[in-house]
C-alpha cells in the first residue's frame, strides 16, 4: 500500500511530496483514533454493505473534530513532514490517507480474528 501526501504553496502548486510504502498503525494511535472516531460507523462503512463515500464522511468528521490526533497520525506516517508542511496539505488528501490506513488496519484485525477471506 503506497501512501502519498502533497505539500502546496500559496498558489496551490505542489512543492513537495511525501511517500511511504506501507504503515503499521501503533496501539497508541489506535487508542487515540478510537476515542475520537465513531468506530461503529466506520466499521459499517468499511464492510461490504458500506461505501467508500461513507468511510470518507466518517474520517472527514474525525479530521475536523480531532485535528491534533489526525496531525499526529499523519506526522507519524510521514516522519520527515514538518508541522508547517502539514498545515499546507489538503484536507481531502489527509482524509484519503487516513481512510487507507483505517481500511488496512480493519483488514489486519479481521485476518487476526480469523474473519479474513481465504
Amino acid at each position: 500500500m503506497e501512501l502519498k501526501i502533497n505539500i502546496y504553496n500559496e498558489l496551490d502548486e505542489v512543492v513537495k511530496e511525501h511517500k511511504r510504502n506501507g504503515y503499521s498503525i501503533k496501539m497508541r494511535t489506535v487508542k487515540n483514533v478510537i476515542e475520537t472516531l465513531d468506530t461503529k460507523k466506520i466499521g459499517i462503512a468499511l464492510n461490504e454493505e458500506g461505501s467508500n463515500a461513507e468511510a470518507i464522511s466518517v474520517v472527514g468528521e474525525f479530521v475536523i473534530n480531532a485535528y491534533d490526533t489526525a496531525k499526529e497520525l499523519l506526522m507519524d506516517i510521514f516522519t520527515e513532514m514538518t508541522e508547517e508542511e502539514y498545515e499546507n496539505t489538503r484536507v481531502d488528501e489527509v482524509v484519503k490517507v487516513i481512510v487507507n490506513i483505517v481500511k488496512y488496519s480493519f483488514n489486519v484485525i479481521a485476518l487476526a480474528g480469523g474473519k479474513g477471506k481465504n
